[in-house]
């Protein structure tokens, strides 16, 4: 992915854009307008679409509908809950193990520490 192509799905202006509000509005329509977690309690209400690999982690995936998913605002919030403590547990094993840094630079969208950056 080019450079100002990585830049502009990481702005902020991301969910601004009339690309994300057409694929957006795509996704809605695939899923049927409907949470897709399995038991929401409300499927319907304050709707919400998900990356399910985030765009920080893979930019070039941002507009790929297939790594789209409807949720509601509950559910939405609960699968960025759960994505917290898995982030933090592969930093603690990077820290520990730093020669298994190059498994996970994708997960974490970490910047090369080995080529001088921070």
């Amino acid at each position: 992915m080019q450079r100002t192509q990585r830049s502009k799905v990481l702005s902020p202006d991301f969910y601004e854009s009339r690309e994300w509000t057409y694929l957006r509005r795509q996704c809605l329509e695939r899923d049927d307008w409907t949470c897709q977690n399995p038991g929401c309690p409300s499927p319907h209400e304050s709707l919400q679409v998900h990356h399910r690999v985030p765009r920080s982690v893979a930019p070039e995936l941002a507009y790929d509908l297939g790594n789209l998913v409807t949720l509601c605002s509950w559910c939405h919030s609960q699968e960025h809950q759960w994505m917290v403590p898995v982030r933090t547990w592969v930093q603690n094993l990077i820290a520990a193990n730093d020669d298994q840094y190059e498994m996970f630079p994708e997960l974490l969208a970490l910047p090369d520490r080995r080529a001088g950056q921070t």
